[in-house]
């Protein structure tokens, strides 16, 4: 790695380790502030923010500069604007306003980092193997003759002309909506045996609302370009908030498409039992 791009990635990552937590503060203030506006705000609100805290490090801010540009404004300040302090950590030396640490120092923060954008990408690579072999080994799904009319107005009422697929896995644990062209339901084999119709219609209807939005492909490329903060653990609570805002959305677009509000928490709450 050359000089200038070490000096780059370092200057990223110390950026980012207090960027992070300040965008991570604002705009939890800022979501709760405008909660009362609904999922669909916060949502954009948390989408924002991870595109920041993914951007913004990389950004050269020159703020003590801009401070210092201020402060040379005010005539009190003039007769000590020559004045600087000078931190030193460790070993490390410190050139003009630049911190420069140890050679093996510089290069532990590397491989660290390089070893935990690794390991989450890796861990991407197998959760996009787990869903292939999913949709492999499950089989076509067989709706009631009331659900699967209702299930076509829903996909009508969407404007989605190819009709998502529904596939049984035994595999899986919870219904999930996967797909990046084509939208796939996927069920466990007990949902449908075990499930009441209105229940299944809501729980459909939900599924639907993430095919609409595209929210598998929305996920997987918000997990590829935070791959290089991903170390960051408010990145993490960023990602857990959008994760939640966004099935709210999907909570409201299925409560409209069902019977309401009530019928549908009623429903959700039959399922969680």
């Amino acid at each position: 790695m050359t000089t200038h791009a070490l000096a780059w990635l370092l200057s990223y990552l110390f950026n980012a380790l207090w960027q992070i937590l300040l965008l991570f503060a604002a705009a939890w203030i800022v979501a709760h502030t405008l909660r009362r506006f609904g999922p669909r705000v916060e949502h954009r609100i948390w989408v924002g923010t991870l595109l920041l805290q993914i951007a913004l490090p990389a950004c050269n801010l020159r703020i003590a500069g801009l401070w210092n540009a201020l402060l040379n404004l005010l005539p009190s300040h003039n007769a000590s604007a020559g004045g600087s302090v000078r931190v030193l950590l460790g070993s490390a030396t410190i050139a003009g306003n630049t911190l420069q640490l140890p050679s093996a120092w510089q290069a532990g923060i590397v491989i660290a980092w390089a070893s935990i954008v690794f390991y989450f990408l890796m861990r991407l690579a197998w959760g996009l193997a787990q869903t292939r072999k999913f949709t492999r080994t499950a089989v076509p799904g067989e709706l009631p003759g009331h659900i699967a009319e209702r299930w076509t107005r829903h996909c009508a009422h969407c404007r989605i002309t190819l009709l998502p697929e529904i596939v049984i896995s035994s595999q899986a644990t919870a219904p999930v909506a996967i797909g990046l062209r084509r939208g796939i339901v996927l069920l466990p084999p007990q949902l449908l045996e075990t499930t009441a119709p209105g229940d299944l219609d809501a729980v459909l209807a939900h599924e639907l609302a993430h095919i609409v939005r595209h929210d598998f492909a929305k996920n997987l490329l918000y997990s590829l370009i935070s791959l290089p903060i991903a170390w960051h653990p408010l990145a993490w609570r960023t990602r857990a908030r959008l994760a939640e805002s966004r099935e709210l959305i999907c909570d409201d677009a299925a409560a409209a498409a069902v019977a309401g509000r009530r019928q549908y928490a009623r429903s959700l709450l039959r399922l969680a039992s």
